[in-house]
């Protein structure tokens, strides 16, 4: 009887226990917290390993005291029981629990320590693995890269201009859903590194007939375009050349009526200085040779 209640005791215990992960690398360290806080004073701290002691502090007798491998290399707080653990190695995978005052507190967290290789993730290689023909209807392709130790590793998927689509190391691809995805890109993900491979063309790609169109249609297009940027360019040059022509036949006119007016008012002044000779001379003028004759005559 008193077996069976302390098994149930022991069974209630752990199921108010909770669990949380702790990551580490090699030569790392973990901290591990007494959770949740502990409100009474503590008089008693034992921190496990498994189901191996780990530390031990009395307060009655102010002894202190860590076992096996983590002698030298672990500490503990007295005030709240935090335990600090360095130099992690593999060896130190597994789970850590504390009891308090002598008791597994409600809600209490325990942890599991898990070990993380450092090791960063291959440089992928996008790999065809079935034959794809021009009657070929679905493809396998895989993801490559050495992943020893550099485990675990997501796998993720870019087909064409689509975004990043999280899958396995190896997928499917179809006539029907891929046809139109020129590109196949895939990435490699741990918790330490990312990398993706070089693109490689989808042997299902075709080019759509609508985007045939659209090229024909937008080449027609951009030669219309050049085509009416050319006319207007000629008749731009024509019109400008007419204005030349036009500027040019004007200042000729101008510079003749400015000659024109040039030759009259010379013959002007050439008249005013004869008048002006004749005046000083005493004789007027003959402006009619005849009428000059004949009076020249009577006089005589």
């Amino acid at each position: 009887m008193e077996k069976l209640t302390g098994l149930c005791v022991l069974l209630a215990a752990l199921s108010l226990a909770v669990t949380e992960d702790k990551f580490f690398t090699e030569g790392g360290s973990i901290t591990l917290n007494v959770r949740p806080y502990y409100p009474d004073p503590i008089k008693h701290i034992l921190w496990k390993f498994g189901g191996d002691l780990l530390a031990e502090w009395n307060k009655d007798d102010a002894q202190l005291e860590f076992y096996r491998s983590f002698k030298g290399r672990t500490t503990l707080d007295t005030t709240n029981g935090r335990l600090v653990v360095n130099r992690m190695s593999k060896n130190d995978t597994g789970v850590y629990s504390v009891e308090i005052n002598g008791k597994v507190t409600e809600n209490s967290v325990s942890y599991t320590a898990k070990w993380i290789i450092t090791k960063h993730v291959p440089e992928p290689v996008v790999v065809i693995r079935t034959a794809c023909t021009a009657s070929s209807e679905e493809c396998i392709v895989s993801c490559d890269g050495d992943t020893t130790e550099a485990e675990p590793v997501t796998y993720s998927w870019k087909m064409g201009d689509k975004d990043w689509e999280l899958l396995g190391k190896s997928i499917e691809i179809t006539v029907i859903k891929n046809a139109h995805d020129k590109f196949i890109t895939c990435r490699m993900t741990n918790s330490f590194s990312e990398k993706v491979s070089e693109t490689i063309i989808n042997p299902f790609y075709r080019i759509n007939p609508v985007w045939i169109v659209g090229i024909v249609f937008g080449v027609l297009g951009a030669l219309i375009l050049l085509a009416l940027v050319g006319l207007w360019k000629y008749r731009t040059e024509q019109i400008r050349e007419r204005l030349e022509r036009m500027e040019r036949r004007e200042r000729l006119e101008r510079l003749e009526l400015l000659e024109r007016l040039e030759r009259l008012e010379l013959l002007k002044l050439l008249e005013r200085l004869e008048l002006r000779e004749l005046r000083e001379q005493g004789a007027a003028p003959c402006w009619c040779s005849s009428w000059c004759s004949k009076d020249t005559s009577t006089r005589d």
